[in-house]
Formats: C-alpha cells, sequence, structure tokens
C-alpha cells in the first residue's frame, strides 16, 4: 500500500508539474509574440488584425495537424490506459473504442471546431465557435495527461500492460498533450484578442474588405502610388528618348545619302569632258560646270 500511495504520489506531482508548464508555456507564448499583434501604429486597426489573423492561421494548422496523431491511436493502436477517463466501457486496446478522450471524439471535435476558426475574420460566430473548441481541448488533453502519466508510472513499476504502447509511446503521447495544451490556450487568448480587435457581434467594428484589402496602411498606398508613378515617368523618358534616337539617327542617314548623292553627282561632273580642267585651274566642279556654261553662251 505504501509503494502504490507513493508511486501515485509521484504520478500526481508529475502530472500536475506537467500541467503548470503547459498553461504557463500557453500564457508565456500569447505574451511573447504580443509585439507581431500589432501594427506601427496601433494594436485595433486592420493591419493589426490582418497580422493577428496570420498568426492565428498558422497556430489552427498545428492544431490540427497534433489532432492526427491521436486519430491514428484511437483507429490502429486503441487506448493508451487500460481503465480511460470519460469512457462508458473498459475493453483495454480494442479499436472501437468508446472514450471521448483517447476515442474518436476528442480529435474529431479539436479538428472540426478549432478548424472552423480559420475562417474568423468573416464573422463572430467562428471566433466564439474556436474559443470554445480550444478551451474544450485543453480541459480533454490536462485529463489526458493526468491518466497516461498515471498509467506510464504504473508500467515502469508495476509492470502493467501495455497493450500495443510501450514507455516511450506513451511518454510521446503526454509530451503530444502538453504541447497540444500550450497551442491551445494560446489560440484561445489570440481569438479573444482578434475579437476585441474587431468585434464580437455583427457588424464588426473593421469590415471584411478592410481586413483582406491592400490599403490598409496610408504610408504604403502613398509609397505603392509614387512608385508607380516614378515608374511611369521613366517609361515615357524612355520613349521620349529612344523616339529623339530614332530622329537622330534618321536625320544622320539623310545627311549621309546627301553627302553621298553629291560626291556621285561630284563623281559624274568630272567624267565628263573637261571636267578636269576644273581639278587644274584650282576650281570647284560645281565652279568650273558654270563657268563652262557662261563661256558657251558667250559664244
Amino acid at each position: 500500500m505504501g509503494t502504490n500511495s507513493n508511486s501515485s504520489s509521484g504520478a500526481d506531482i508529475s502530472s500536475f508539474s506537467s500541467l503548470l508548464y503547459s498553461y504557463i508555456g500557453g500564457l508565456g507564448a500569447f505574451i511573447l509574440f504580443s509585439p507581431f499583434y500589432r501594427s506601427r501604429k496601433s494594436w485595433w486597426d486592420a493591419l493589426a488584425a490582418r497580422q493577428v489573423i496570420y498568426i492565428l492561421r498558422v497556430l489552427i494548422s498545428i492544431e490540427i495537424f497534433l489532432c492526427l496523431p491521436l486519430l491514428y491511436c484511437a483507429i490502429d493502436l486503441g487506448y493508451p490506459v487500460s481503465y480511460p477517463l470519460s469512457s462508458y466501457a473498459l475493453p483495454y486496446g480494442t479499436k472501437s473504442a468508446t472514450s471521448w478522450i483517447f476515442g474518436y471524439g476528442r480529435p474529431c471535435t479539436g479538428i472540426v471546431t478549432i478548424g472552423i476558426g480559420l475562417f474568423g475574420e468573416l464573422h463572430p460566430g467562428p471566433r466564439i465557435v474556436c474559443v470554445i473548441g480550444s478551451l474544450f481541448q485543453t480541459i480533454m488533453d490536462s485529463f489526458s495527461i493526468v491518466a497516461v502519466d498515471a498509467y506510464a508510472v504504473q508500467v515502469k513499476q508495476f509492470s502493467a500492460p501495455q497493450g500495443l504502447y510501450n514507455t516511450q509511446l506513451l511518454g510521446y503521447y503526454s509530451y503530444r498533450d502538453v504541447v497540444s495544451i500550450i497551442i491551445n490556450i494560446w489560440i484561445c487568448l489570440l481569438c479573444s484578442h482578434l475579437s476585441n480587435t474587431v468585434g464580437w457581434t455583427h457588424p464588426p467594428y473593421i469590415s471584411y474588405m478592410s481586413i483582406v484589402g491592400g490599403d490598409v496602411n496610408r504610408c504604403d498606398v502613398m509609397r505603392r502610388q509614387r512608385l508607380t508613378r516614378n515608374h511611369h515617368k521613366q517609361k515615357i523618358s524612355r520613349e521620349v528618348l529612344s523616339a529623339r534616337d530614332q530622329e537622330s539617327q534618321n536625320l544622320l542617314s539623310s545627311v549621309a545619302d546627301n553627302a553621298l548623292r553629291v560626291e556621285e553627282d561630284n563623281r559624274a561632273i568630272l567624267d565628263l569632258p573637261g571636267g578636269g580642267r576644273g581639278r587644274e585651274s584650282g576650281v570647284t566642279p560645281a565652279a568650273s560646270t558654270s563657268g563652262l556654261t557662261v563661256t558657251d553662251e558667250h559664244d
């Protein structure tokens, strides 16, 4: 009797320590990440609500992932303890588990109720359901920690039947419950904070379009508009410069064509009879040609 009482008291102390660390961890995580719940100007504007929604979705996704091992254990491994709490039947290690904590109830309820919080920005209803679901999961995980830790002590010290579980798997089961409690407390507090920001009733303080839209930060909007105008001006400047370059190239090509045409005309004049006389006299072909023309008229 003394040994049994000592082992049960040791299990109770271990369970109490796990629960205490879990609750403190959830509250501490919410406080530690509080700088990410606000915008540059306020805790209660649309940009702050958007950041809270993003963090809330990440936490809900983690909690849904943590519910999947429970569902696997309920389907394939059965109960982790021989006499589970919240059970109206006592078969050990059966796949048709009737315990709410160690059967299908806890994971399925958590996935549905907490998963609704993914749409918390649409209406206060999903946020309220998510808060209730996270509180319910916290209570169920707390019962699970107490039961699993106590049974793990019985397995180690008194060779209690393990079924398909070993002591290492029981430890993983308990660690999962600890992490789940931390996440659920964080979700509950964060969802409540989001409801305080957006509103617990409908219509909300901040509209859905303001939260999901891109014009919640006036400074960012002005910066984007300025960049757009500068880009437009640069584009126009490039077009003007390209047009000027094209005109310059056309002008240069026309000048070159004219010079080539004049050179061809001069060559043609030099090839005429008597065209070399102008070159010998030091007169340009154009002047020599004019002189020939005048001489012919005089004659």
